[in-house]
């Protein structure tokens, strides 16, 4: 069971089982390289060249927190949070990218002085003319944040040698339907004296793209300046196949029907991906013979002694949330349907630490912070009518035989498989101003309906509700009282 629905047993309530049946496995995926790997033989301009400065993940939450933990960067569409966060948790925007399907400069200022990302992808630039205007964007965003590390993506021909080098070069390698060489060849790309951040991509084709980048050439081409990758379909493969990342960076399909939590995959998944980047070199200042062997993290994962200024890794294994309950119920606290099986708040020790903060490797800043989120310690007292809705006295039994815990943290959606962290339907998204509370347990139909439609600002944290007002609930599960007679 999980903490959150142990909680409920003080008020005499149980969660019925969940009718998703569960095919669990004990059997753990792999994890970690088998034995400590070597430095590859690299001439130090390359190795220099390869080595990041950053490396992000764009997913959404929980998944960023994980990330975080492990030493990613972590970020987000301009459109969009990272989506259905608990108030308790603080993560930092590393990333913050731009809506290409609804750019528009002047809104996204407006998000970087929001966020106030350590990297923003300013726009793409399809043709010469539109370079200027993302130029001055990005002086206006200096002149108040000197240090932010602007992207400017190519998408013409031609364009690569006017692009002043104060900026990050945007490699398009992933779902973009114009490629990096389309534009130019791996000659031009090198030519230009701007780092080079390699947008999109599996951990496969990223490294062969900054092979291609950086290897020595027959035309004596100094080696491209890689200042970081990203990518988010971890999550994508997760939830779509039940596949995971493998540290050689390919992908382990042998879980597919037996290993249904998401978010142990996604957690392998970046670790994985992390040792993979460090013994190619990637991976911001890190010496492949510092991180630990698959045996040694699995060892932290079974819940075993570990000081807490070991490595990164070790330490998110065994402080992250379990992926799952024993009861296979249905969690009182989720986010959407596809992550119905992501069981939070934190694992005990977790709790027990969570004044301690992760900041992630090379040149990002930005601690992460995170305690149980309120949500998890539902009292069943009806927001509407008050009452204790479990309360038990000792000549008379519960006023309701069952309650109902509705979620308002949801975000809607058409398509609910959507993977870039954000709404497909972008100007909607940006121009919504709904305000997502926390779950709530009432005693009956009657009591949300009248406690939704009579009074909207009741349960929110805001007194603004905004044009949509009051957020559809989605209910999650249905409470019962304990049978105290077994």
């Amino acid at each position: 069971m999980s903490s959150s629905q142990a909680g409920l047993g003080d008020y005499g309530a149980t969660v019925p089982e969940s009718t998703t049946e569960s095919t669990y496995n004990s059997t753990r995926p792999k994890l970690g390289l088998e034995s400590t790997p070597t430095s590859e033989p690299l001439p130090e301009t390359i190795r220099e060249a390869r080595n990041a400065d950053w490396v992000v993940f764009t997913g959404r939450y929980p998944y960023v927190f994980d990330a975080a933990r492990l030493g990613f960067g972590i970020g987000h569409r301009e459109d969009s949070s990272y989506q259905w966060i608990p108030e308790e948790v603080s993560l930092p925007v590393h990333f913050l990218d731009n809506e290409y399907l609804d750019a528009d400069l002047d809104r996204f200022i407006d998000r970087v002085f929001e966020y106030e990302p350590e990297i923003a992808v300013v726009g793409d630039i399809y043709d010469r003319a539109s370079l200027r205007e993302h130029i001055d964007a990005a002086n206006e965003i200096w002149g108040s944040y000197p240090d932010t590390n602007i992207i400017i993506v190519p998408k013409c021909e031609g364009i690569l040698p006017d692009i002043p080098d104060q900026f990050v070069l945007g490699y398009p390698n992933g779902s973009s339907p114009i490629q990096a060489t389309d534009i130019a060849t791996y000659d031009e790309w090198r030519s230009v004296e701007n780092r080079i951040h390699i947008l999109g991509g599996t951990p496969l084709t990223t490294h062969a793209e900054i092979v291609n980048l950086t290897q020595e050439s027959i035309t004596g081409k100094p080696p491209a300046d890689i200042g970081g990758v990203d990518w988010n379909g971890y999550q994508r493969y997760a939830e779509d196949h039940g596949d995971y990342a493998s540290a050689n960076g390919g992908w382990h399909r042998n879980l597919r029907d037996q290993y249904p939590p998401k978010r142990d995959l996604i957690r392998y998944s970046l670790l994985n991906a992390k040792h993979y980047w460090i013994t190619h070199g990637v991976w911001p200042d890190t010496d492949p013979t510092d991180i630990q062997t698959r045996d040694e993290l699995l060892t932290a994962d079974a819940g075993e002694s570990i000081r807490l200024n070991t490595t990164s890794d070790a330490r998110e294994l065994l402080l992250s949330p379990p992926p799952h309950t024993e009861r296979k119920a249905q969690p009182i606290y989720r986010t959407d349907d596809t992550q119905a099986t992501i069981i939070e708040p934190l694992s005990p020790i977790a709790a027990l630490f969570s004044n301690l903060n992760w900041t992630p490797d090379g040149a990002l800043s930005g601690s992460t912070e995170y305690t149980t989120p309120r949500a998890h310690h539902i009292e069943p007292i009806c927001p509407g009518c008050g009452n204790h809705i479990f309360h038990r006295e000792t000549e008379r039994e519960s006023s309701t035989d069952t309650a109902q815990v509705v979620s308002y943290e949801h975000q809607i959606q058409d398509d609910p498989r959507n993977y870039d962290s954000v709404p497909n339907s972008g100007e909607p998204a940006l121009k919504t101003d709904r305000v997502f509370p926390a779950i709530h347990c009432y005693c009956s139909d009657a009591c949300r309906t009248h406690t939704e439609g009579r009074s909207p600002d009741l349960l929110l944290d805001s007194a603004h509700t905004g044009a949509y007002g009051w957020p559809d609930g989605k209910h999650i599960c249905t409470l019962r009282p304990a049978d105290e007679r077994r």
